[in-house]
């Protein structure tokens, strides 16, 4: 989620979260590879780009007739990622953390708007698990 907000503070998108892009380097640290599909985040997908293996229907925005591979597209696809790994021993907290990311907005609670990196990590679950993996 650091790496998605690092990103996207700069207008980028990585395009490609997914568990083989994460390698661990310790315990509690890990870090996102394969950068060369990153892209601006606010410009339209080439007519010639190939949807990437992992992404669903509900990866990429529309916007104009265009398809958009945007901020919101990353956080649903590190949702995704998630959900392959969550287990229903997890917390409803970490149930609702991943619903989140793949409705790619902030919970009616919070005003229903669009999901950042930033406000995911300010989410109870992601708080709690800083320092911890599992």
């Amino acid at each position: 989620m650091q790496a998605a907000s690092v990103l996207h503070a700069a207008d980028i998108v990585h395009t490609d979260f997914r568990l083989q892009n994460v390698v661990w380097l310790a315990d509690d640290h890990c870090m996102v590879i394969d950068l060369e599909l990153c892209r601006s985040a606010t410009a339209p997908l080439p007519s010639n780009f190939s949807r990437l293996h992992d992404w669903t229907d509900h990866t990429l925005e529309v916007k104009g007739g265009e398809s958009y591979f945007t901020t919101a597209s990353d956080l649903y696809q590190i949702g995704v990622m998630l959900q392959r790994l969550l287990q229903q021993s997890w917390s409803q907290h970490a149930h609702a953390f991943v619903a989140m990311l793949i409705s790619k907005r902030l919970p009616a609670s919070q005003g229903a708007q669009a999901l950042t990196a930033e406000a995911a990590m300010c989410h109870e679950w992601f708080k709690g698990m800083q320092g911890k993996h599992g």
